[in-house]
C-alpha cells in the first residue's frame, strides 16, 4: 500500500471526522436532520444500483446523522415492507462498517427488519449489538421489551407507518416526503 492509499475503514473515519454533529442549540437542527434524511434517501437509491457501498462521504453523513432520533425515525419510514430482504442487506451492510460509536442505530434498524421478517434470533442479536455500544439507546431497550411481550411484527410495521407522516412533517413541513 502506498502513502496515498488509504484503507476503506480510515477513508470513513476521515469522512465521519469532517462532519459537524447536530448543533441541538442552533437554528441549523432541522436543516442538519433533513440533510440526514435526505441521505438515507440517497444510500438508499445508490444501493439499489450498487450494493458495494462506494460511496464513503454519504455513509458517513448517514452514520452521523442517524445519531439523531428524526433521522433515524425517517429511515425506519421508508422502509417497504414488501422489500424486507433489500432493507435487511442495506442495514447489514452499513452496520458492518459503521466504526464504533455509530452502530446503535443500524442496529436497532435492522433488528426492528429482522422482527418484522418473523427472525427473532437475528432480531435479537442486533439488539444485542445495539446496546453493547450503547446500553440506554431508548429504541433499542423498547424493541427489546416488544420481542420479549411477543407483539406480532405487523404490528411494529404499522406503528412504523404511522410514525412516518409524523417525522416527515417535522422535517419537511409535508407528509409527502419519503
Amino acid at each position: 500500500m502506498t502513502n496515498k492509499e488509504v484503507k476503506p475503514e480510515q477513508e470513513l473515519l476521515n469522512e465521519i471526522s469532517k462532519i459537524e454533529e447536530i448543533d441541538y442549540d442552533s437554528e441549523q437542527v432541522r436543516t442538519q436532520q433533513r440533510e440526514g434524511a435526505l441521505a438515507i434517501a440517497d444510500l438508499i437509491a445508490e444501493f439499489e444500483l450498487d450494493r458495494s457501498l462506494i460511496n464513503k462521504p454519504l455513509q458517513a453523513l448517514v452514520l452521523v446523522r442517524m445519531q439523531d432520533l428524526q433521522v433515524r425515525d425517517y429511515a425506519m419510514g421508508v422502509i417497504q415492507s414488501e422489500k424486507l430482504d433489500f432493507y435487511i442487506e442495506l442495514w447489514q451492510s452499513l452496520l458492518q462498517i459503521a466504526p464504533t460509536g455509530f452502530k446503535a442505530g443500524p442496529a436497532t434498524i435492522l433488528a426492528a427488519l429482522y422482527y418484522e421478517n418473523c427472525d427473532l434470533q437475528n432480531a435479537n442479536k442486533s439488539l444485542d449489538k445495539a446496546l453493547s455500544e450503547n446500553p440506554e439507546y431508548g429504541l433499542a431497550k423498547l424493541l427489546r421489551r416488544v420481542f420479549a411481550a411477543k407483539w406480532p411484527s405487523s404490528s411494529f410495521a404499522r406503528m412504523r407507518k404511522e410514525l412516518h407522516p409524523k417525522v416527515c412533517e417535522y422535517l419537511f413541513g409535508s407528509t409527502m416526503a419519503s
